[in-house]
């Protein structure tokens, strides 16, 4: 019995160390001009502060729902807040009317659908999610 868990516990923290560092990236249409994006412009985006792609073209950008773990990730490797700092953000936003948060997509694949059907819009999903019609602007690694 000792054996097995000692077989299985290194296997384990190794599968939790890959989830905690998943590859996120921003996407656009590959019909946007846009070829990439800073840190900064990400997190500006997705704060309501940028609402311009670099050429001038209105960015739209588009969250994901509280519960997939993408958003978590997204949020503290672009603006270095955690989920539950960027919903305290909006909701003190909301409320002095200074701003309104993104539109949610329902899934990753919800996402990716949206932004290959609109260049103005920008989402962010696991790298290993991209697929036709999106092209990576940015990426945590």
């Amino acid at each position: 019995m000792k054996r097995i868990i000692s077989l299985v516990c290194p296997l384990i923290m190794m599968m939790a160390l890959n989830l905690a560092y998943a590859e996120v990236v921003v996407v656009v249409s590959k019909d946007n001009p846009t070829s990439a994006l800073t840190t900064n412009q990400v997190s500006l985006i997705f704060l309501g502060k940028l609402k311009q792609f670099p050429d001038g073209r209105s960015a739209i950008p588009l969250d994901m729902p509280n519960d997939i773990p993408v958003r978590d990730e997204f949020y503290l490797q672009s603006t270095g807040k955690s989920d539950s700092q960027v919903r305290s953000y909006w909701s003190r936003l909301i409320f002095t009317g200074g701003g309104v948060p993104p539109k949610v997509a329902m899934s990753e694949e919800d996402m990716l659908r949206l932004v290959a059907d609109n260049p103005n819009t920008v989402g962010y999903v696991n790298a290993d999610q991209v697929g036709d019609g999106v092209k990576v602007v940015w990426s945590t690694k």
